[in-house]
């Protein structure tokens, strides 16, 4: 140790310590660009890896002074919202899978159930100005004809579906309003 005080203390060590110094942060900023270059470019779109079939949205939830931008699977059409949550057990890094109906559905007419869905699921429905209407928990149901089906009170035109208890964690309940196509996702 005294051996290298004595060479830290002439003129050579002071530089050979400032130009092993300034090596390890040269080789340090090179290895963080060759593990970040590995990384994708958006890791929002990393996330959405093994969502196919389904297109993405942005949407908030305004309930007080809350309002956070969450993602989410959009069933935009007849098939994706026949289809829902089917066959999946996650969300593929998305908050939600939101139901966007081109106009105002009737409630007796068009219902949830968790057909063939192996995890159970809440829902909540949002009247055509995205106010909140109600939500259910519906558990797991195998692939039989007589699932219990779900629907609201009255015409609705969004429904949000998670995994059961994750309302929430969006802000999702009685007050709520829906605002859907927000950017950042």
């Amino acid at each position: 140790m005294k051996r290298l005080a004595a060479v830290l203390d002439t003129e050579g060590g002071v530089r050979f310590l400032w130009w092993l110094i300034g090596a390890t942060l040269i080789v340090g900023f090179f290895v963080y660009l060759a593990v970040g270059a590995n990384g994708p470019k958006d890791p929002k779109v990393a996330a959405r890896e093994g969502v196919g079939g389904f297109d993405t949205i942005g949407f908030s939830i305004e309930h007080g002074a809350v309002n956070d931008v969450w993602c989410a699977l959009l069933a935009g059409n007849d098939k994706q919202r026949q289809t829902g949550m089917m066959g999946r057990t996650d969300l593929g890094g998305l908050d939600a899978m939101l139901f966007a109906f081109p106009a105002p559905v009737d409630n007796r007419l068009v219902y949830f159930y968790n057909r063939r869905v192996p995890i159970a699921l809440s829902v909540a429905w949002f009247d055509p100005g995205g106010k909140y209407l109600s939500a259910t928990d519906m558990e797991s149901c195998a692939d039989i004809p007589d699932c219990p089906r779900f629907t609201t009170t009255s015409k609705f035109k969004f429904a949000i579906e998670v995994p059961k208890g994750g309302l929430g964690r969006l802000g999702i309940g009685p007050g709520a309003v829906l605002d859907v196509g927000k950017s950042g996702c």
